[in-house]
């Protein structure tokens, strides 16, 4: 059975922010051991925390609400949904990883492409009338 396409709609917008902050591990592992040790450690973590959460509402929400609009266009099976996340999630964590401190700029409008050709693998072809071509 499909998931109701008004939650999965409005999931898009919870997720988008996860998935900013997936992305962002890489930056917090391997950029920041490297700058050294300041006084106070965990307000840097929750403010950048907070830019990955604003930066994924705004490029990551918008592209899965774009990719449902455009591609999807249906409620995904259960099954669906978590292959179509766990894609998205490991596209976000591998640029994440790969291009540490260069996520603003660069990571999340990738992820976002990434997103959008996810969606388009996981569209449906149109339905056939018949066998018959015209």
């Amino acid at each position: 059975m499909a998931i109701k396409r008004s939650l999965q709609l409005t999931s898009w917008i919870v997720l988008g922010a996860l998935v900013g902050l997936f992305q962002e591990v890489g930056t917090i592992l391997l950029v920041f051991p490297k700058t050294g040790a300041p006084s106070n450690r965990s307000e840097e973590f929750g403010i950048f925390a907070v830019i990955a959460i604003l930066y994924g509402m705004g490029w990551l929400s918008t592209a899965l609400l774009l990719s449902d609009f455009l591609f999807l266009r249906r409620g995904l099976e259960p099954r669906e949904f978590k292959q179509y996340l766990g894609i998205v999630a490991s596209c976000a964590v591998v640029l994440g990883l790969v291009l540490p401190g260069f996520g603003l700029m660069v990571g999340f409008p990738l992820t976002a492409i990434a997103i959008l050709c996810a969606g388009f693998a996981f569209k449906k072809p149109p339905h056939k009338a018949s066998g018959v071509l015209p």
